[in-house]
């Protein structure tokens, strides 16, 4: 999506000029980005123009900012002193639903994760027209290839939780020992992080072997380069992408998520899924 037509699309559901649709954007998106992790940050980055990509641009190894919806609306009121107070959280919301429309459907899920409840919530007033329907297939509907299609859910909504009943979910809990809920969280967190570092065909292949819940989260499409990076940055990505989680917890629970994917979809295929793994990942997958 085009500058101009993010901007255009912001003044339409804000209700607002062009001018204050313009400082709303850019406010918005520089409070993001301290808000989740500058990885996730970047994935949003390089899939938008310039000028929308600039207040997003942070390193990748910054951690995300933890506070709450109220203050995320506070700081975005800071910074766009010219745009009259009531149109702020119109404006907040105006610029993630475009957001949404303008990034693919998984970046836009993963950056949900990072943030506080009330964003799905304020996001579900509104949502992207059914996969396969014509107002979809005009509105190059195409980015809800692979899970969203699948599950049959409406692509760029809410992202949905890993079921605590998920066989994935249960093989997890009884090895690490977590609750169930905490066993939810990082199989989700872990799929979602694996699929993006080994790649759009590995992880596809793996999600056709999963049940339906959890392997929304791991599938990719199959065209879907792999991301390049080290164990610690693994680790990080999934801290990010939980909730409430101790930080205790999180290598472990990887461990224990990987150990069931292995049980789930089979030894041998996830061994070649992982073989491209540089060998610092050796303290997460050869574990028994």
């Amino acid at each position: 999506m085009e500058y101009d037509e993010f901007i255009d699309r912001v003044a339409e559901r804000a209700g607002v000029s062009r001018e204050q649709a313009a400082v709303l954007t850019q406010a918005t998106l520089a409070v993001l980005a301290d808000r989740i992790s500058g990885g996730q940050a970047a994935d949003l980055e390089v899939q938008l123009p310039e000028k929308l990509a600039r207040p997003l641009r942070k390193s990748p190894q910054k951690p995300a900012e933890k506070y709450g919806f109220a203050e995320f609306v506070e700081k975005v009121r800071d910074r766009a002193v010219d745009v009259p107070p009531e149109a702020i959280l119109p404006g907040i919301r105006a610029v993630m639903l475009t957001l949404r429309d303008a990034v693919a459907e998984k970046e836009f899920r993963d950056t949900l994760a990072q943030l506080p409840h009330e964003f799905r919530e304020m996001l579900q007033e509104e949502r992207r027209p059914e996969v396969g329907t014509q107002e979809s297939a005009e509105s190059g509907g195409d980015r809800t290839a692979g899970a969203a299609a699948r599950g049959g859910q409406r692509a760029g909504g809410p992202a949905p939780a890993v079921s605590q009943d998920d066989a994935l979910v249960q093989r997890t809990a009884e090895r690490a020992g977590f609750p169930a809920a905490e066993a939810a969280e990082l199989t989700r967190a872990t799929l979602s992080v694996l699929g993006d570092r080994i790649g759009g065909q590995q992880a596809h292949d793996l999600a056709q072997r999963l049940p339906d819940a959890s392997a929304q989260w791991l599938d990719e499409p199959p065209d879907t380069p792999a991301q390049d990076y080290g164990v610690e940055d693994f680790v990080s990505r999934v801290r990010d992408l939980t909730n409430d989680v101790p930080d205790d917890d999180i290598t472990p629970g990887i461990q224990a998520v990987l150990i069931a994917l292995r049980d789930a979809a089979g030894e041998t295929e996830v061994d070649i899924a992982l073989q491209p793994l540089s060998d610092d990942y050796d303290v997460l997958v050869q574990i028994s």
